[in-house]
């Protein structure tokens, strides 16, 4: 936990051991705020796209085929259940 005091224009200083830890070299860089029931949480837009990633990955199919594969793959299911009850 870091403690960081706000000025009295709204401005806050990222102390270096958590630039550090957000990987945040020198450069300029946007960080990304979310406030949820009283909680602030900070990222980096590196970490928030890291975060979509791992979750999207987490819906991909177990079976690790492509969406498109599955998607023939039931089609012709369904086709042979047709032709069967024909």
């Amino acid at each position: 936990m870091f403690v960081v005091p706000i000025s009295k224009t709204g401005r806050i200083v990222v102390p270096v051991a958590l630039r550090r830890r957000l990987e945040l070299d020198g450069r300029r860089a946007d960080l990304l705020f979310r406030v949820s029931q009283g909680q602030v949480t900070l990222t980096t837009r590196t970490g928030a796209l890291r975060a979509a990633q791992d979750r999207v990955s987490e819906l991909a199919t177990p079976s690790n085929l492509l969406a498109s594969d599955e998607l023939i793959r039931e089609r012709r299911l369904a086709a042979r259940r047709e032709s069967d009850d024909g």
